[in-house]
């Protein structure tokens, strides 16, 4: 080889060396960029609610079944030799008071139990959580800090009713739920219907669930332990309530049980925008970034056609004050952070035909899919952040 020629070859690899070192620094800008504005939006929502806290629920198993229970079925649950514990967890909403004219309301997403046995399934980590219940009502640190509460204060309800706030604990400890208080106490909240079961079982786990499915026969159960999802509760890999308020704003409404937003709450957080595919959309602010660039990911990768776009515009969509059948908490078409697409070919409770391949998009860009949620729900896609 001539000097020449070496000169050359020296060349191109100096060259090709700083071309590489370039790529890799700007690659690690652009990640950080990116860490940085996603952390601005909520990514990774789950990471700070306290949902990876101390073990909780040791040796607890969640029982869930679409309705909730009558009184007949957790006692059975109870008696049954398999059954070592059982906390009937019931769920509801309480009316909080708002203070604005015309919409005097917060709906917020409450549990009753009894309070000795479910401190005893959260354990050690309870502390004196039981007696907690008993005097009034328990919050959870976001709750807490949404409503500007603290131990000791009360929290106004509507129609002028007020209960002490007795504790303030970590999210996990009541499973994600805002606000905790005693079996007695809540019959007068109207928080009745056992929505779950928290069951500690005897024996292995496949003897158990046969032995509950007997039990209810002609009932889909579903089971789920500590650490399968962010929080043990009944909802899916979705924000809680209280973390959907936190990151998206939390609007005042006329009715706990048919919510709709507050004008001010709407002209704040909700926009309109042109996204690919799937053309004019309503959404929340800060949802529809997610929303278009998956859409336009599905474009790129000539996948238009899995969309149908016209179903989409009459049954989907993204912000909607549509009441949806079995919706048991407020729809999060409310806050604009859901979309439905081919609703009509993926009916809630049915098994869903959503192509595989809309899901994993519609996941890199944060929103969790209604095809896994204990009653599925193929057609719904919900913002959730980077854990999607």
């Amino acid at each position: 080889m001539t000097d020449a020629a070496r000169r050359a070859v020296i060349g191109i690899v100096v060259l090709a060396v700083v071309a590489a070192g370039t790529a890799w620094v700007t690659a690690l800008h652009s990640d950080r960029t990116l860490a940085l504005a996603a952390a601005r939006h909520g990514e990774g929502a789950f990471a700070a609610a306290g949902s990876n806290g101390p073990a909780g629920f040791g040796g607890q198993m969640l029982v869930w079944a679409f309705g909730g229970f009558s009184t007949d079925e957790v006692k059975r649950v109870r008696d049954s030799s398999m059954v070592a514990a059982i906390v009937a967890v019931r769920t509801g909403r309480l009316a909080a008071a708002s203070g604005m004219a015309g919409y005097p309301l917060v709906p917020v997403e409450a549990i009753a139990v009894t309070d000795d046995a479910y401190a005893a399934a959260v354990g050690k980590a309870a502390g004196h959580l039981a007696g907690q219940l008993r005097k009034g009502v328990v919050l959870s640190e976001t709750a807490a800090r949404l409503r500007r509460l603290r131990v000791g204060t009360e929290l106004r309800l509507a129609g002028g009713r007020r209960a002490e706030v007795t504790g303030v604990v970590a999210d996990w400890v009541l499973g994600g739920y805002e606000a905790a208080t005693s079996r007695e106490r809540g019959r007068s909240y109207n928080l009745q219907r056992a929505t779950y079961l928290l069951v500690r079982p005897r024996g292995a786990r496949a003897a158990f669930e046969a032995d509950l499915r007997r039990l209810l026969p002609g009932r889909t159960l579903r089971f789920r332990t500590p650490g399968e999802r962010p929080f043990l509760r009944a909802g899916d890999d979705v924000l809680p309530l209280a973390l959907v308020k936190q990151r998206f704003g939390e609007f005042r409404t006329r009715s706990v049980l048919r919510p709709q937003p507050d004008p001010r709450w709407m002209k704040a957080h909700l926009a309109t925008a042109t996204v690919p595919i799937l053309g004019r959309v309503r959404c929340h602010r800060l949802v529809l970034p997610a929303l278009s660039a998956a859409m336009a990911e599905l474009h790129r990768d000539r996948l238009d056609g899995l969309i149908d776009v016209a179903d989409f515009r009459r049954n989907g969509g993204c912000f909607s004050v549509r009441a949806r059948p079995g919706d048991s908490v407020p729809s999060r078409h409310l806050w604009g952070i859901a979309v439905d697409l081919n609703p009509s070919s993926n009916p809630g409770g049915q098994i869903p035909t959503m192509d595989r391949r809309v899901v994993q998009v519609m996941q890199r860009h944060g929103f969790a899919w209604g095809g896994r949620f204990l009653r599925p729900d193929g057609g719904h896609f919900e913002w959730v952040g980077a854990r999607a």
